[in-house]
């Protein structure tokens, strides 16, 4: 299925902390009424759905990645962002690239490789209870079919049919201790393959719209 995407991509005369969260409570601070930005509805519940707009910082620079409507919402900003704020420093943006592309989300005939550039949060308590007490070789089987299970979740929400079998094997994750709103969770760098083939930046698994396990194939 043909999928829009907007990757808006901003960079400043010094490097933007690594806060994806504030980076999002900033962006979203100006769009209060339109929930794409926020996954607010109006009388200030959750939309417990796939967010089509994630906030990612990467190597210094702020990333806004948007999918189906919320591709169009990125667009947009584009001509409307001079400047982002981090906390209390504001940060003036001298450089912005927009790129803007359809995708198509198709189960492939042979496998791709892709790896995680922010941690991907896989395990919920039960799961993680689970993965301490297994050995290497069960906890490889156990994150590949979460993460066949994070896909698949992912693109239906995404309303994006998939028609054929997705197979895919963890080869290695390095865990690594995150935190969302003084919570502590396992989070997980790592390496895997499998038969999908998904755009630059496209997230899997917990708090994505945070910026949590964004994706580049390689």
């Amino acid at each position: 299925m043909s999928t829009k995407v907007s990757t808006l991509v901003l960079a400043s005369s010094k490097l933007i902390p690594n806060s994806p969260e504030k980076f999002r409570g900033n962006i979203a601070s100006k769009y209060l009424d339109n929930p794409l930005f926020h996954q607010h509805l109006q009388n200030s519940k959750l939309a417990y759905r796939y967010p089509l707009i994630h906030y990612i910082i990467l190597r210094g620079k702020a990333i806004i990645f948007g999918i189906q409507a919320g591709a169009d919402e990125v667009s947009r900003l584009f001509s409307e962002l001079d400047d982002i704020t981090i906390g209390t420093e504001k940060y003036h943006i001298l450089d912005k690239r927009l790129n803007t592309k359809v995708h198509m989300f198709t189960v492939t005939d042979s496998q791709k490789q892709y790896y995680f550039v922010t941690p991907w949060l896989a395990l919920n308590k039960s799961n993680y209870l689970k993965y301490k007490d297994m050995n290497w070789t069960t906890r490889k089987q156990l994150l590949s079919r979460i993460l066949i299970g994070n896909i698949l979740s992912a693109t239906k929400g995404l309303d994006i049919k998939i028609d054929k079998k997705i197979i895919a094997e963890i080869q290695h994750v390095k865990p690594v201790n995150c935190n969302i709103k003084g919570s502590p969770l396992l989070g997980f760098y790592g390496q895997f393959k499998i038969n999908f083939d998904m755009p630059p930046l496209f997230s899997i698994g917990k708090s994505v719209s945070r910026g949590f396990g964004v994706i580049l194939e390689g």
